[in-house]
């Protein structure tokens, strides 16, 4: 018999997906992709333990650098506070976060170049903790099997240091994994699922374990919000 918890993820994601159809309709890009963007987000909340937040806008460190505009930025304020714009959009410094989303409508060449180039500007910012990246597709312009071939192609660094943690494609859940004979990182594929409600499910899996091991980072490292404060302008001294 399923848990009850499983048939509650599966009740959740069919019913995210199902608004999502009712406003196929919409032919604003902007609120289609804004749309799909809360739907992530609800999903993540509803299987998040206490204290992890949603929100979209910008990371930053320490050092003053700042990212791209992230569509879902998943964090804690427990050990750093944030910067709120607007309900919903925030400036957040890097170790509060958890993972980056960047969700696609249509994964495309182009939208994959996108997300990669977010990430690795992620990358290149200060950040002890570490967080986990995702690149998240409703759809898909190539052919059933040849997603992750495209990747590749487009990643360079994909077999030591991939920028993207995990993949969500209409038929297949992809996530770097270390195998014991190959030191570097990898990709795992997911079982192929007949239903896009069984891949999201696949992923939050993966992501309620990931959390874990990124909460251990946070107390191991421990952030310390003061350093943010202590960087002065020069007209300051």
């Amino acid at each position: 018999m399923p848990h009850y918890f499983n048939l509650h993820c599966k009740a959740v994601i069919e019913a995210g997906l199902y608004e999502i159809d009712k406003l196929r309709e919409i032919k604003h890009p902007g609120i289609k992709g804004r749309i799909k963007e809360i739907f992530v987000a609800r999903m993540l909340q509803e299987f998040s333990p206490s204290g992890i937040k949603f929100t979209s806008g910008k990371i930053i460190d320490k050092k003053g650098n700042e990212s791209s505009e992230l569509d879902v930025i998943v964090y804690s304020d427990t050990y750093m506070p944030t910067i709120m714009i607007d309900s919903g959009l925030s400036l957040v410094p890097i170790e509060a976060c958890y993972y980056v989303f960047e969700v696609k409508s249509k994964i495309t060449k182009n939208e994959i170049k996108d997300a990669i180039a977010k990430f690795k500007n992620l990358r290149e910012m200060s950040n002890p903790c570490g967080l986990h990246t995702c690149l998240f597709g409703f759809d898909s312009d190539v052919k059933k099997g040849k997603e992750l071939e495209r990747y590749k192609e487009i990643d360079t660094i994909w077999s030591q240091n991939s920028l993207c943690n995990s993949f969500v494609s209409p038929k297949q859940y992809f996530y770097v994994g270390l195998h014991p004979d190959q030191p570097e990182s990898c990709w795992t594929q997911g079982l192929e699922r007949k239903t896009f409600s069984y891949i999201c499910k696949d992923f939050l899996t993966g992501y309620c374990n990931t959390l874990i091991e990124l909460h251990k980072n946070r107390l191991l490292h421990k952030p310390v919000f003061g350093e943010y404060l202590s960087q002065y302008d020069e007209a300051e001294t």
